[in-house]
């Protein structure tokens, strides 16, 4: 289980004592390792490089009534008297402030070594949330803490932003920190009047000696219920003459103790927007959450670089005022990339993408597309203007929900497949002429997508790109049941798929970044699979470059003959002829005509291979349970008969449907992460006897989600649920609840206050996560005997690196058991 509770980043225990006694020294330092690289249009600064989600309704619902606007007030900075810092050299299993920590035991630490086995040392604050820089050891990563007293005179709407850091203390309570270290999240911090204990945790990576890296906690108060960070806004850019409905994402931050239930969201109309109005079920108490706006031109803009201006207007029964922002956005011409929004259909948040329209645009021409998917600290407009315009072909460069995002697996698969998907229903594009590119994290990308989708694109450019996280990250494979909820992650595997696709490899012959052997090895193991395979190694480049500065677009992305390659080349997006491999049909169940809608054994790979002789299509299926066949495609390709394993299907116009489609479905499939890949709802148990641990944890799930995913989640109390009903669109993830309180589905798993039950076995000390059918969609349940509820925390939900199967169950040992149903759910 060491690879499940490992965090994102890896950790070495050890570091010179006069390291560690040069971070208790530190002082505030004007190292800018941690500086944001893309401020927002709230900010005042200009960026810099580096239609209705499912469950939305349309109008206001509920008894909202008149709201008086709360008048925008600056949030107030509080200082504390000092800052207690300290350092943990050691495994983080045996991290004792954070042992202390989740037993409730630890206390405001003392000067020097104290019962915490750390040595302390106390700095005064300076405004502005600067902590101090904490050195960098050469060898190794570290731990570093920073402690606080917060006294208060009186219950206070306290938030706090903070960087590079994994996790914020308050009181016992804990909170997501910000791990990329952007300092544009804030979150909520549950305050007492009095004396609050604030411990913010951070890391500190391994790098050159005399670097550093600067700690950041930023404490402020606000009087505002609801407040929206004009700091970290996903908003669009608008192209001349364009008139496209687009979104504005705003993180909103709940500083209530109640949930803001039947949560509108509101653009203002203006010279400039239509008036537009989303509903969203709820963001939890305590919670962050992103809400996005509809914005609707009134008409196309005409000239470039001219500003806008749009209001948002934000107002829940359940909270006493109503809050407006204004935001100013800005036009810009054809030529020049440009930030490109989208409502997502994983989470009804709003997500971004830098494009690039074709040059001597012609809208009655269809172009081709080129997907080029971003590098580790860079964002879609930034990997947009690396390239120059085509004339042949459009750019489309999705953010990966954040800058680090999901290493383009999982949500960042998600996130590239839907914007390839908005994008060619969007735009005039030839759907045979789709490529697939991407740089560093996104040449890994390039390889993870290209192989798990290869029905999409007819090339493949993938630059400075790595295999796997086993062979760049150094990652051990996981075993049982994790092997196969994870097995998409093992690129080589599924290259086969590249068969009939061109594959263009890009590295710098002296990249110390990613090793020149990544693109060496991927190389000889694709000549394996196709001889429509090039490599270009440029002799002496890094892992960044561009050998031709006075042409547009850099070189290690916009390489000419890796865009001649695209152009000669085209796709068949129904081609007959195929060999295709999927882990699982929730991952990657479509190929040309088949969509496969369930396995018969979920501890194997599924298999199709099909042949066309004369008009006859012969499709042979391994390990397949129920697939639908597009016969009105079969029967336009002229295909006059189809044979299943041998056997004769009719051909018709429609759907085809084949094999047993009762149990497992699409949507409906498991394992439990696929209940968060689209919009979900946490139901939180508000009874008298219920746990507030449990309250507290789906308010953690909502803004970890915000914070990473740059995402929305639906927060509720399980009162409100059972007298407003449960929102339509929305998978329902219950926390804390009794079984009989989750209507509407088939249980395969029981529990109570001190054991859980699944697979006949039950479990003592324990806590689960389990996946089960609810009618058409999938629900979720996450339990803790009492106690434990600590043990969630420890389960990261939204990273690459891991996928729970069905069911997870856990305790203070480790696994105690976890496993997928079988296709009917038994």
């Amino acid at each position: 289980m060491k690879h499940l509770v490992r965090r994102i980043l890896p950790w070495r225990g050890g570091l010179p004592l006069a390291a560690a006694l040069l971070l208790l020294a530190a002082a505030c330092s004007d190292d800018d390792t941690n500086t944001p690289t893309d401020a927002g249009p709230g900010d005042g600064q200009a960026p810099v490089e580096g239609g209705a989600g499912d469950g939305l309704t349309d109008g206001v619902t509920g008894d909202l009534g008149p709201k008086t606007v709360a008048p925008k007030v600056d949030p107030t900075e509080i200082l504390p008297t000092e800052w207690m810092l300290g350092a943990w050299i050691g495994s983080t299993s045996a991290d004792p402030v954070k042992a202390a920590l989740e037993k409730g035991t630890f206390t405001y630490p003392k000067a020097g070594t104290d019962a915490n086995k750390i040595t302390w040392a106390a700095r005064k604050p300076t405004a502005g949330g600067k902590l101090g820089a904490f050195p960098r050891s050469s060898s190794y990563n570290y731990i570093a803490w920073a402690v606080a007293k917060v006294t208060l005179t009186a219950p206070a709407h306290l938030m706090i932003m903070t960087g590079p850091s994994y996790e914020v203390w308050i009181n016992g309570v804990l909170r997501p920190g910000d791990v990329y270290g952007s300092r544009t999240p804030y979150i909520s911090l549950p305050a007492k009047a009095g004396e609050n204990i604030v411990v913010v945790r951070y890391f500190v990576r391994a790098g050159k000696t005399g670097t550093s890296v600067n700690a950041y906690a930023l404490l402020q108060t606000t009087s505002d219920e609801l407040y929206i960070n004009e700091k970290d806004l996903t908003y669009p850019e608008f192209p001349v003459g364009d008139t496209t409905e687009v979104c504005l994402g705003a993180p909103v931050l709940n500083l209530s103790d109640i949930a803001a239930h039947t949560l509108v969201a509101k653009v203002v109309g203006n010279a400039y927007f239509q008036e537009t109005t989303r509903t969203y079920p709820g963001v939890g108490p305590r919670a962050l959450s992103q809400v996005a706006f509809s914005l609707k031109p009134k008409a196309a803009f005409t000239k470039g670089g001219e500003e806008v201006t749009v209001k948002l207007h934000l107002e829940s029964p359940a909270l006493k005022f109503a809050y407006q922002r204004e935001i100013k956005l800005k036009t810009v011409d054809t030529s020049a990339a440009y930030r490109w929004t989208r409502f997502s259909k994983v989470d009804n948040s709003c997500q971004y993408a830098g494009v690039r329209t074709p040059s001597s645009f012609d809208k009655n021409k269809k172009y081709a597309l080129i997907l080029s998917l971003h590098g580790a600290g860079v964002e879609g407009i930034g990997q947009a203007k690396a390239y120059g315009q085509k004339d042949w072909a459009y750019i489309v460069a999705p953010t990966n929900r954040r800058r680090f995002g999901f290493d383009w697996e999982v949500w960042g698969r998600l996130d590239a497949l839907e914007a390839l998907d908005h994008a060619m229903a969007t735009f005039n594009i030839d759907p045979t002429k789709v490529y697939l590119t991407g740089h560093s994290m996104g040449g890994h990308g390039t390889w993870h997508v290209g192989v798990t989708t290869p029905g999409r694109f007819a090339a493949i450019g993938p630059s400075a790109g790595w295999q796997s996280f086993y062979t760049y990250g150094g990652s051990t494979k996981p075993s049982g049941a994790f092997a196969r909820s994870q097995a998409h992650s093992d690129t080589k595997v599924y290259l086969s798929n590249l068969k009939r696709r061109g594959v263009y490899i890009i590295h710098g012959g002296s990249d110390t970044n990613v090793p020149t052997s990544e693109g060496q090895t991927m190389y000889k193991l694709v000549q394996k699979v196709t001889t429509d395979v090039k490599y270009h190694e440029e002799p002496g480049a890094g892992h960044w470059w561009d050998k031709d500065k006075t042409t547009p677009g850099a070189d290690c992305v916009d390489w000419k003959p890796l865009m001649d390659f695209f152009k000669a080349r085209t796709l068949d997006p129904l081609e007959l002829d195929f060999d295709f491999i999927t882990p699982a049909p929730w991952y990657s169940p479509k190929h040309s005509y088949v969509t496969i809608t369930s396995q018969t054994d979920s501890s194997k790979d599924s298999r199709l291979v099909s042949a066309k002789t004369g008009t006859t299509v012969a499709l042979t299926t391994t390990n397949v349970r129920s697939m639908k066949l597009d016969g009105a495609g079969l029967k336009k390709k002229g295909v006059t008969a189809l044979t299943v394993d041998g056997k004769a299907v009719t051909l018709t116009d429609g759907e085809i449907s084949w094999g047993t489609h009762t149990g497992k479905k699409p949507g409906a499939y498991g394992p439990f992460n696929e209940v968060m890949y689209r919009p979900f709802c946490l139901v939180y148990d508000d009874g008298a006897s219920a746990s507030a641990a449990m309250g507290q944890y789906a308010s953690y799930v909502s803004s970890n989600w915000s914070v990473i995913g740059n995402g929305h989640a639906c927060v509720l109390p399980l009162s409100r649920v059972k007298s407003a009903g449960a929102p339509a669109g929305y998978n329902m993830i219950y926390v804390g609840a009794a079984g009989a309180d989750i209507t509407g589905a088939t249980l395969t798993g029981s529990w109570d206050s001190s054991k859980v039950t699944v697979g006949g076995s039950s479990y003592t000390g324990a806590i689960m996560f389990l996946a089960y059918p609810n009618k058409d969609r999938l629900g979720g349940a996450i339990v803790a005997n009492t106690g434990l509820e600590y043990l969630l925390y420890r389960i990261p939900l939204f990273t690459s690196r891991v996928v729970l199967p069905d069911y997870f169950v856990y305790g203070t040992t480790g696994t105690k058991a976890t496993g997928f149903f079988t296709a009917d759910w038994k």
